[in-house]
């Protein structure tokens, strides 16, 4: 779709109760607004804090969403500048990495840099505008083996450029500050203070707590080159960014584009969260059909042919392996020991419902008014999950699962991001997953087998990748 017809489509689809207008100018990005499941979308930073009541409002307020915490830091930049490389919002909340430290030292101080990373460039590192990326698929490293894993073995993803798919997860500052009060970077503080009836119930005081969670996607060396560089420009949110070689465990500069994003937000009225995801257009078939993808699809390739490749095990043995062009299927090898990825064929299951691909397709025309070349012109809402009667915490099971009601919409379970979700697309994430996140280990149970109890943490993984303090000496 052409943004003439895109802004053209500000004055139909009158069920959405949106329009375009006008508003008072507060910087670059302010002028223009919409009217999105009757409630006014503005271009800043302010987070939607409207009552969601049906599927419609849910979807406004995810978007509404995705616009605040995609202003850039730059308050100068129109909102997404091609030429910006810089940080947006989200960007600067803190990575869990930063967090979780090992010996369960206390995080890193909020807006620190935290330590170098090895063979990085100290001068370009401290400038704070480089993201450092180590999870090369979703299951981050040291998640416990007490947390509930879909599909336990290699879960990499190989974009058809041949780089790899990495994944990065950051709370804001409310979340953030939650964790540091409670000691809960801890894991023998998680689990003495539930002990001690004192659950994790993530705060939704302020902007609510919220949990980001992106799929970035390595720009190859033909890819940083014009004229291929020039259209990532116009179509991707770029960032710079430090990258681990699993040969050596050094860092390496390169650049990245957001191909996939998570946002989770604990909100009053909402205790079991607002699940919003979306993905670039050009990841695969589904995203949206009605425009061009002149660089192919990033995940997805109809000329697939299958890749046999010798590859080391991960006590360093030689092996042969294929990775074929059946959608959808795990990779037969981990990314360790200079291992390099291959593509892998990526097919969406479910499809993104009309109602979605509508709303997305009247927010893009108000988009395209506040700044015609906005790069994110090209990302679309998969969908948002909400609760239309959600359970109060106070009467959330302490020691089992949480307490999931009302959760819309009703294909629930099969809502999937097709770059964080890849391989799990038709998995409940709530009630397969995250309604049974739990504490991390304690260090007093150290056998091979847990023996103490997993105490919920609020649907919040994050907190499972909490480290132990030093064991102290005799």
């Amino acid at each position: 779709m052409s943004i003439a017809a895109l802004v053209a489509a500000c004055s139909s689809f009158a069920f959405l109760q949106q329009r375009c207008t006008t508003a008072d100018a507060h910087g670059a990005n302010a002028s223009p607004a919409c009217y999105c499941g009757g409630q006014v979308m503005t271009f800043n930073t302010a987070l939607p804090t409207f009552k969601i009541t049906n599927q419609q409002q849910a979807d406004c307020f995810a978007w509404q969403e995705f616009i605040a915490l995609n202003q850039s830091l730059d308050t100068s930049r129109p909102f997404g500048d091609t030429s910006d490389l810089g940080m947006v919002q989200w960007e600067a909340y803190m990575p869990t990495y930063k967090i979780f430290r090992n010996g369960a030292k206390p995080p890193v101080p909020w807006n620190g840099l935290g330590d170098v990373p090895l063979g990085a460039s100290l001068k370009k590192f401290r400038t704070g505008r480089y993201l450092v990326l180590g999870d090369n698929q979703k299951i981050p490293k040291g998640f416990t083996s007490n947390q509930v894993v879909e599909n336990n073995g290699p879960a990499w993803l190989g974009a058809q450029n041949g780089t790899n798919i990495w994944y990065q997860v950051l709370v804001n500052k409310v979340e953030y500050d939650y964790i540091v009060q409670n000691k809960f970077y801890n894991a023998d503080s998680q689990y003495n203070a539930a002990r001690a009836g004192r659950q994790i119930f993530l705060p939704s005081t302020g902007d609510g707590s919220i949990e980001v969670k992106a799929a970035w996607m390595e720009l190859s060396t033909t890819d940083q080159q014009y004229p291929r560089f020039s259209v990532f420009k116009q179509r991707y949110k770029l960032a710079n960014a430090y990258v681990q070689d699993s040969a050596n465990g050094k860092y390496r500069e390169t650049i990245v584009a957001l191909i996939g994003l998570h946002i989770l937000r604990k909100v009053p009225g909402q205790p079991l969260f607002v699940w919003a995801t979306f993905e670039q257009v050009d990841n695969n078939q589904g995203v949206d059909d009605t425009i061009s993808h002149p660089l192919g699809f990033n995940l997805f390739s109809a000329k697939c042919t299958s890749n046999t490749v010798t590859v080391k095990t991960k006590s360093g043995n030689d092996t042969t392996v294929t990775v074929g062009c059946n959608a959808n299927r795990q990779p037969p090898y981990f990314l360790v020991n200079g291992n390099k990825p291959v593509p892998i064929q990526v097919k969406r299951e479910t499809p993104i419902g009309a109602s979605e691909l509508q709303t997305s397709g009247r927010v893009i025309a108000c988009i395209a008014q506040v700044n015609p070349s906005s790069v994110w012109r090209y990302y679309r809402l998969v969908n948002t999950i909400w609760s239309s009667n959600p359970t109060a915490d106070s009467s959330q099971n302490k020691t089992d699962s949480m307490v999931v009601t009302g959760m819309l919409p009703s294909i629930v379970s099969s809502v999937a991001n097709t770059t964080l979700e890849t391989y799990n697309q038709q998995t409940n994430c709530i009630n397969s997953c995250h309604k049974f996140a739990s504490t991390a280990r304690p260090s007093f149970d150290s056998g091979k087998k847990r023996t103490t109890p997993r105490y919920l943490s609020d649907f919040s993984f994050v907190f499972g990748l909490a480290k132990t303090p030093p064991a102290l000496r005799k």
